[in-house]
C-alpha cells in the first residue's frame, strides 16, 4: 500500500484487515480504491482519518452502529461533503431515488453524504440488491454512501450485494456486546470524559444498566 509503507508488499504497514486482489493499491491521498476492502472494528474506524467512498455499518448493537455513523458525518462534513441526505427502505422504497442521489454532481451541486437504511431483515430485495452491487462499480468522488443495517443473519451475508460489499467497500460489525466487553466500554467512556470515579463503580454501572449501552450512554 503506496500510502502506509514503503516496504516491498502491498500488505506490509497497512492498518486493519486490508484484502488486496493482485496488483491492486490503495489510492494515494486519503481515499481508498473500491477494489479491496477493509474490514475495521469500530475503534479502528474512530481512529481513522482517511474517508472512504462506500460503508458499510451494521449489527446488533444499535447504539455503537449509530455511534459509527455519526464519526463518518463528522468527518466527511470536515472534507467538504457538506450536503446530507437519509433515505430508509421500506415495503414500498423507490430505488431510483437512491440512484438519482448518488449520480454525479451537476455544475452547481454539492458534495454529499447519503446513508441508506435498511429494513429491520437486513434485506433490500432483489432490485435493491442489485442497485446495491451497481453503485459500488465507478463511484463518483461527489457523494460517500453509507449502508446501515442492524443484525444480518448468515443468509443475508451469503447475498450477492453483501458479497460485493464485502469485497469493495469498509466494513464494520458491531456485535453483541457482553459483560466484560461492556465493563471495558464503560471504563472506556469515563476515561474518554476525563470523569474522576471509584473502581467499584464499573461494575455497578454494568450491573443497573445490564448491557444497555444507550441507556449508560445518556446516562
Amino acid at each position: 500500500c503506496t500510502r502506509y509503507s514503503t516496504g516491498s508488499s502491498p500488505n506490509e504497514g497497512c492498518p486493519g484487515n486490508w484484502k488486496y486482489p493482485a496488483n491492486k493499491y490503495c489510492r494515494a491521498g486519503g481515499r481508498l480504491g473500491l477494489n479491496l476492502t477493509m474490514q475495521l472494528t469500530r475503534e479502528e474506524l474512530w481512529r481513522r482519518n482517511e474517508i472512504d467512498l462506500r460503508y458499510l455499518i451494521y449489527g446488533k448493537e444499535l447504539y455503537l452502529v449509530e455511534r459509527c455513523v455519526q464519526i463518518i458525518r463528522e468527518r466527511v462534513k470536515k472534507n467538504d461533503y457538506l450536503e446530507r441526505v437519509s433515505l430508509t427502505v421500506t415495503h414500498d422504497f423507490q430505488w431510483e431515488t437512491f440512484v438519482d442521489q448518488i449520480a454525479q454532481l451537476d455544475l452547481f451541486g454539492s458534495r454529499k453524504l447519503v446513508e441508506l437504511r435498511l429494513p429491520p431483515s437486513g434485506r433490500p430485495g432483489a432490485q435493491g440488491g442489485k442497485v446495491l452491487a451497481e453503485c459500488l462499480n465507478s463511484p463518483s468522488d461527489d457523494n460517500i454512501v453509507v449502508v446501515i443495517a442492524g443484525s444480518l443473519e448468515s443468509s443475508v451475508k451469503k447475498s450477492a450485494w453483501f458479497k460485493a460489499w464485502n469485497s469493495k467497500a469498509v466494513i464494520v460489525d458491531n456485535p453483541e456486546m457482553y459483560r466484560n466487553e461492556f465493563r471495558n466500554w464503560i471504563r472506556s467512556s469515563l476515561d474518554r470524559g476525563r470523569i474522576a470515579y471509584e473502581p467499584e463503580v464499573v461494575a455497578r454501572l454494568s450491573y443497573f444498566f445490564e448491557g444497555n449501552m444507550l441507556a449508560a450512554a445518556n446516562e
